[in-house]
């Protein structure tokens, strides 16, 4: 009887082979993280840009800017005082009254903050009036980005720094 060798691989084999896939897949992953995060931050512009249109819209319909959302939960419009000033002028993007979705892309609601002059149902301002908030460089701190801003629509970004997570809002 004539022993033949036994066909088959190694578990030394076995192991190169699984690290040598290992390597590849793990080398792959990187880019396409980035490629992933990249994605999101232009999905995120595209929603900032729509955002400051549907701004615009509501502003040019009604002759004011809404009051921020009445909470996380409820996209409406907040209330106003009877002076025509909101009641809050910091809180979240009201999303049902401008007909926009209410998260990034990371599913982080959008945070917005009014000035009250601009707000104001009842005395609208002059074309030369100043908002009253200035945006300046996380980078840089001592750089304005701009100045007099009469409204600020904030999405917190990949770190979520300061932010309330769709999912995690107690309904």
């Amino acid at each position: 009887i004539i022993k033949r060798p036994m066909r088959g691989f190694t578990l030394a084999e076995i192991a190169i082979v699984l690290l040598i896939i290992a390597l590849v897949s793990g080398s792959m992953l990187g880019p396409l993280s980035k490629q992933i995060e990249q994605r999101r931050i232009t999905e995120t512009q595209k929603l900032l840009e729509q955002t400051k249109e549907a701004l615009l819209g509501f502003a040019a319909s009604r002759g004011y800017l809404p009051c921020p959302a009445v909470s996380a939960t409820d996209g409406n419009e907040g209330t106003r005082n009877g002076s025509g000033v909101c009641n809050n002028l910091r809180g979240f993007l009201p999303w049902v009254a401008l007909g926009i979705t209410r998260t990034d892309s990371w599913g982080r609601l959008l945070r917005y903050t009014v000035t009250a002059p601009f707000a104001n149902s009842l005395v609208k301002p002059p074309f030369s009036a100043l908002g009253a908030y200035t945006i300046i460089s996380s980078s840089s701190p001592a750089a304005s980005l701009a100045a007099s801003v009469p409204v600020v629509v904030l999405s917190h970004g990949p770190n979520g720094n300061g932010s309330v997570q769709e999912n995690s809002i107690v309904l």
